[in-house]
Order: C-alpha cells, then structure tokens, then sequence
C-alpha cells in the first residue's frame, strides 16, 4: 500500500510498505479521509520530534480487520482514530492523564494515518455516527478533540467571556466549543479576513482583525475594563501567548494549545500580582473524542463548514504546500481516499 513517509528532517516521500494486519487486541482502519493539521508541518521540519516513520495523525475509516480478543468495534464500523494512542499502562494514564501518553502518538515516530491503512489497539478508535461524514470526523480527531479538551478543562462556562486567538484548523474548533460551552462574549481574533468571516458565521459576537488593533486593548475595553476571563492561544507565537496572558484578566485562565518553537517570555511579577493561571493542552483522551464526535453527531457543532479545502489523498504534498504558504486561507484541509 501507499504511504507517505517521513524520512528526515524536511525530507518526506511517498513509498510503497505492507498492508498491516492486526495483532492482539487491534484492529486494521482502512483509511476514508485524513485532515492535515499545523502539527504534521511541525514534524515535518524537526520542531516535533520524529522518528522516521509514516506521517499523518487525523484520520476516520472503516474497520477491515480485527486481532485476536477484539469483540468491538467490528469490521464495517465506521471509527475515528485517537492518534494519541494511551497504552493505559504508563505512569501518566495511570494518573489519568492518557492525553500525554508516554507511548509516542501516531504519526509522530509511531507509523500514522497517511496511508491506505492503519493497525492501533481497539480501545483507541471511537465509532463514527452514520450522520458525520469522514472528512469531518477526521478533523474531529485531533482538531474537534483538542479543541474539547482545552475547553473542558478551562474552567469556561455560560456568561464567561472569551478570546480565540488564531482561526486555524484547532482555532476554529475552539471557537464552536467554546460557544457551546457559554462563553459571552467570545471574541475572534486573526490576521485573516476570510478566517473572521468564517468566525463570524459560527458565531462569535466580536471580531479582531489583529493586523489592524491590539487584541489586549479590545479585551480590556469590554465590560469592566479588566480583560476576559478565558484566553486561547491557538497558534504558538509567543507574541501571541503574550497577547492572550494580557488579555485575561486578574484571576482569569490563559490556555495555550498552539505549539510554540521556543522560549517564551511574559511579565511574571504582572501575571503573579493578578493571580493568573497559566495552562497547556496537549491532545486529548478517548473520553474527549468520543464527547466531541457526539456534539457534532447532534448538530450543536458546524465542522464541515471549517473545511476550506478538499483534495484527494496523493495530493498530500500540494495540501503541505497550500498549509505551509497558508494561500487561500486554509482552516482545515482534508485529504479524500
């Protein structure tokens, strides 16, 4: 089968490796759709490290094959896969936190989803409605569920407000989360037009155009003055973290969900005077996936209308290309089989 390899840092091609088959307690997920997310960008050129291995972590499909001791799900289910893939057995799942699994995640030097078919443990698919497409639940594997996790552990709720910085592919997910959760107001923030307009239509109450204002001035200009109470940060700059942690306001939360390349620097005696919290999300659990594919299922999420761009999968690379020149404004791309 056809396989889209990562070989090196920057260096990734297209190969030909044997179909899996299932071992004990797998099963086989012929792939339907992949989305392509910032993060493959990321182990693509050496921010995340990757072990040469297939790319790739969004993925929904069908199941073609079962290992042994697999009663569910069966073959013909429709799944989403959770590239994080918690063994359940390391220190951090025994804590509850399978999120940051110590077991790499799929497509992050463990062979992912950019390929005809994909072999993980049967506890780590989630089943797929007859009602949402691949391509959305493909997006809703990373992106959909991300965005659930960090909002979940927020500490958001109705009548808080809220600011999305950055409307990329897990931003604009945030952004429908976070109005589902309650946040009034919630405030879109990007440098994109066409991104805002799609904000817009998905509900957010105020739109920031940050090329043009100062998303900290807006935030302080609401209500009393004295910021929002929840921040996401769904890019990973750290002008842009440093945006959000000013923007929140005294005892208010700042999330960071966009992955950032370096160090990052903000007013610490500010940030301890007004007793912020400061919090990180990386992926999420089964629990979130399965939470987030039902809220779509029941049409409180609009996730196709964040897809921006539709191509078919061995044109991967030009979907690399189209994410990486961000020409056309991509949200998310997904990749059709």
């Amino acid at each position: 089968m056809d396989a889209y390899r990562l070989k090196g840092q920057g260096v990734a091609r297209w190969e030909e490796v044997p179909r899996p088959s299932p071992s004990a307690g797998e099963v086989v997920v012929a792939m339907k759709a992949n989305g392509l997310c910032r993060s493959d960008l990321h182990a693509l050129h050496g921010v995340l490290r990757s072990e040469p291995s297939t790319m790739g972590h969004e993925g929904a499909g069908v199941v073609e094959a079962v290992g042994a001791g697999v009663t569910a799900p069966r073959v013909g289910d429709r799944v989403v896969v959770n590239y994080v893939n918690p063994d359940g057995t390391c220190p951090m799942c025994r804590e509850g936190h399978e999120e940051i699994c110590e077991r790499p995640p799929l497509g992050f030097g463990v062979d992912g989803v950019f390929a005809e078919a994909v072999a993980l443990p049967a506890a780590n698919v989630a089943p797929l409605p007859d009602n949402v497409p691949f391509e959305e639940g493909a997006v809703l594997g990373c992106a959909g569920a991300t965005a659930w996790a960090a909002a979940s552990r927020s500490g958001l709720r109705p009548g808080r407000s809220c600011m999305i910085i950055g409307l990329g592919g897990v931003g604009m997910q945030g952004l429908q989360t976070a109005k589902l959760f309650g946040a009034s107001p919630l405030i879109a923030v990007d440098v994109s037009e066409a991104k805002l307009a799609i904000a817009q239509r998905l509900g957010a109450d105020l739109l920031v155009d940050a090329a043009k204002e100062d998303p900290v001035k807006v935030a302080r200009g609401l209500g009393d003055r004295r910021g929002v109470d929840v921040a996401f940060e769904y890019i990973g700059l750290p002008q842009t973290l440093e945006q959000a942690i000013r923007a929140t306001r005294g005892g208010g939360t700042t999330v960071m969900v966009g992955i950032p390349a370096g160090e990052v620097r903000f007013n610490g005696l500010t940030f301890n005077l007004d007793a912020k919290t400061l919090t990180a999300i990386q992926g999420h659990t089964n629990r979130d996936l399965q939470e987030v594919i039902a809220a779509r299922a029941r049409g409180f999420l609009r996730t196709g209308e964040t897809i921006t761009h539709r191509l078919p999968f061995k044109e991967l690379e030009g979907a690399f290309a189209i994410l990486e020149s961000q020409k056309g404004d991509p949200v998310r791309i997904v990749l059709s089989h």
